[in-house]
């Protein structure tokens, strides 16, 4: 007889934990696009005659930076995750979204899809591009590194590396995300300028 109360007590003891840990009030994650709406100069292009087709991609990421979890750089050689903001779609992606806007609207000329291509005539130009550095620390800089590839029918392709950085407003993740795509957006600037020069 003694043994079921303590039987009993133990179960309910366990079932507190439990509820404890289920109804416990642990942050909830945010999620973050690359949104063009903040970037100065954003809005409605005129309608142009297509001048080029470019095939966007594919768009590489370095290993590190491929992955949910907003990277910030706490030293040279360490990196942080951020456990509660998170990318709410894969950063190659979002990446490549923001660029199609951007570039449209540097060269209203342009016709850029994104890799792979399904139109039926074939792309006047692919762009293919490494993110190899596209983090920052919310407070102090935001940076960005890559490398392009531009590939025509017949023509030498050209390559190059571009870096930006720029200071973040606030302290928090939501200053951060926004200086980052005005990042991506300085690298549309410039890639637009490449693709309007005859190689």
């Amino acid at each position: 007889m003694t043994f079921f109360p303590v039987r009993l007590l133990s179960s309910l003891v366990a079932v507190l934990l439990c509820s404890a840990c289920i109804g416990g009030t642990s942050d909830e994650a945010r999620f973050y696009l690359l949104s063009s709406e903040q970037l100065a100069g954003t809005g409605a292009t005129t309608s142009a005659a297509i001048t080029q087709q470019v095939e966007l991609g594919p768009i590489h990421l370095a290993q590190y930076l491929d992955r949910p979890q907003i990277v910030t750089r706490t030293s040279d050689n360490r990196i942080a995750l951020a456990e509660f903001d998170r990318w709410a779609g894969r950063l190659s992606d979002e990446i490549s979204r923001l660029l199609v806007q951007q570039l449209s609207r540097h060269q209203p000329g342009l016709l850029v899809r994104p890799a792979p291509w399904r139109l039926a005539a074939a792309p006047d130009v692919q762009l293919e591009l490494w993110i190899n550095q596209f983090e920052g620390v919310p407070g102090g800089a935001a940076r960005l590194q890559a490398r392009y590839l531009l590939r025509r029918p017949r023509r030498t392709a050209q390559q190059g590396q571009l870096h930006y950085q720029r200071q973040i407003t606030g302290p928090d993740y939501p200053q951060l995300v926004a200086t980052q795509a005005e990042l991506i957006a300085d690298l549309a600037a410039d890639l637009a300028r490449l693709l309007g020069k005859e190689p």
